[in-house]
């Protein structure tokens, strides 16, 4: 009896990506073929799936078509081909695969809710609405998850894809794009003149804690709601925070520091059009709220034309490989460091040959999974804003610490300092594996430590 176990199936897909294209067909013929004797249509699918996860979205769907033929097979295999039309951004596609899974099997809660999704981004509003209320009958306990696309889909009525690319690319006559090479050159030159500098970085992961007005925030409520309590799993621990008094206070001032930096990596509009394009309710709002802050920032008048310059969100990481940050870094006998890793300091030391490093840390990130025992939130945190008052003027500071890392940087600058956000380069130094990229041999290159 063969096992279909997780080895086979990536055994199969592994053997498909590595044959030419008549081989691809063949082996996707003859596992078609198996699955027919042995009764088991799943494994095709399984492996076609696998393959459009590997980005080889026509073979994947080949062998989801395959599966299409197989007895039991065909109610699993048209979802799985319209949630691959979904990932791919054909979203009327996937609205008729769900259709005519309908037509023939049915829909469960969960699928009704994905055909909304689909309709909503044809601009079929109201049948969406009637597909979520649909959901919710069968299914009261999706009442949240029911609010939230509720809140999605108004949104992306409000702010359709064609005006949201149009204003992102519209704030580069406002805030002038950088290149790598020309930020490092301006923090360098801020380091040689001993001039206030500050770089921050502003992602998906923090967007969702922008507040631009009352009004926004009562609008669109459940999903703004939601997507904090998402990424505050991943800041605070794992904690339900996103209303304690504590860190409303830290966003608060977040939000309000973030105008005074020199230059802020930013998701630009090729960001916005992929996420319109496979529809994310979690990352179009985090993303837009950007746009729109920084909008919010030049008609108020406190960033005005030119101050700020953006860049590409993953500067931090830019310069290290393109060893930007080296050379920065050489550039200084001392330095300042923000991070949870303990053992960064002596490392950093010991690499570039620095004669101190002054060191604040934080509590860290879920992902980070520090065993010590935390300090309350505002105990840490006060802590570090008040010794960064103190900074001396002229000194360069690294600082990774997720969303805090934009106050830090506004009060290192305001003392006179450098500051730069370097986000997960702390983790690749330390190779903590907080991103799937990190287990790349090209990036453990740059660790500071033996893993």
């Amino acid at each position: 009896m063969v096992d279909f176990g997780h080895e086979f199936l990536q055994a199969q897909a592994d053997a498909v990506l590595a044959a030419d294209e008549a081989g691809k067909a063949r082996l996707l013929l003859e596992l078609s073929q198996l699955a027919l004797r042995e009764q088991a249509p799943g494994i095709v699918i399984a492996v076609g799936v696998t393959l459009a996860g590997r980005g080889e979205w026509n073979w994947g769907e080949y062998a989801l078509q395959l599966a299409l033929r197989l007895p039991g097979a065909r109610g699993k295999s048209l979802y799985e081909l319209a949630a691959l039309a979904a990932r791919q951004g054909r979203h009327d596609r996937s609205a008729m695969l769900l259709e005519q899974l309908e037509a023939e099997f049915g829909l469960d809660p969960h699928q009704e809710r994905e055909l909304a999704h689909r309709l909503a981004h044809l601009g079929r509003f109201e049948e969406a609405n009637q597909r979520l209320d649909r959901s919710l009958e069968m299914e009261p306990e999706s009442l949240e998850i029911c609010l939230v696309m509720r809140d999605y889909f108004a949104y992306i009525r409000k702010f359709p894809r064609e005006e949201v690319l149009r204003r992102a690319k519209a704030l580069l006559e406002v805030y002038p794009e950088r290149t790598v090479d020309e930020v490092a050159e301006e923090v360098l030159e801020a380091l040689r003149a001993k001039r206030p500098y500050s770089m921050v970085r502003v992602n998906d992961g923090e967007g969702p804690f922008l507040v631009l007005s009352l009004e926004d925030e009562r609008e669109f409520a459940a999903l703004y709601r939601i997507n904090r309590e998402i990424w505050s799993k991943v800041i605070v621990w794992d904690r339900q925070m996103v209303f304690d008094r504590d860190w409303l206070r830290v966003t608060r001032d977040y939000s309000r520091r973030l105008a005074n930096a020199d230059c802020i990596g930013a998701h630009h509009f090729y960001s916005l059009e992929g996420e319109y394009a496979w529809g994310s309710w979690r990352n179009v709002p985090c993303l837009f709220t950007i746009v729109r802050w920084l909008e919010q920032m030049q008609a108020t008048g406190l960033a005005e034309p030119g101050r700020i310059k953006l860049c590409n969100p993953q500067i931090n990481q830019h310069m290290l490989f393109g060893g930007h940050l080296e050379r920065i870094i050489r550039s200084q006998t001392r330095l300042g460091l923000i991070s949870a890793h303990a053992a960064l300091p002596g490392a950093l030391k010991e690499r570039f040959g620095l004669a101190e490093v002054l060191y604040h840390q934080t509590s860290g990130e879920v992902m980070l999974q520090a065993g010590r025992e935390r300090e309350p939130l505002a105990v840490w945190h006060d802590r570090i804003c008040a010794a960064l008052e103190q900074t001396e003027p002229g000194m360069l500071f690294l600082v990774g610490a997720g969303l805090f890392a934009k106050i830090y940087c506004d009060i290192i600058k305001r003392a006179g300092g450098v500051a730069l956000d370097i986000g997960a380069v702390a983790d690749i130094w330390m190779k903590a594996p907080t991103r799937d990229s990190h287990a790349l041999p090209q990036v453990q290159a740059f660790g500071l430590v033996e893993a």
